[in-house]
């Protein structure tokens, strides 16, 4: 057996990270009307997706927090009516979380369409890096 076997290292996208990647990549091509190493790969890899979790957490967050929000709301003035009996704080209470169920959709959907346009290219560059499109 000779001591010079040959040896290779290839680096192209499991299948599992080349939809992630497409994926992403999907997500961030209609804000423009568009539909190397290992190490390297892995630390491009890692860029795309902190700058996805960048884009979509704030997001979510707000999402989630009005929700709660006002679905807290909208029970303590509806328990204000039935328990105490008190119309006059209870409604408007309950008003206040209704509304803001009403306005947290489009506030993220503002949000995340704000995000994406701010991260599109880097996100856009990173992916076809990945996947090896050629502009």
């Amino acid at each position: 057996m000779p001591d010079d076997e040959f040896q290779y290292t290839y680096s192209a996208p499991t299948e599992n990270e080349r939809r992630e990647i497409e994926d992403i990549r999907k997500a961030y091509a209609g804000a423009f009307g568009e539909g190397g190493a290992q190490s390297g790969r892995s630390d491009k890899m890692d860029r795309l997706r902190a700058l996805h979790r960048k884009v979509t957490r704030p997001a979510t967050v707000i999402l989630a927090l009005g929700l709660a929000l006002g679905v807290l709301l909208l029970g303590v003035g509806m328990s204000i009516v039935m328990t105490l009996d008190d119309f006059y704080i209870g409604i408007p209470i309950g008003v206040m979380g209704l509304l803001l169920l009403c306005i947290v959709y489009p506030v993220y959907r503002t949000v995340l369409k704000r995000r994406k346009n701010k991260y599109a290219k880097e996100i856009l560059s990173l992916s076809e890096e990945l996947l090896g499109v050629k502009k």
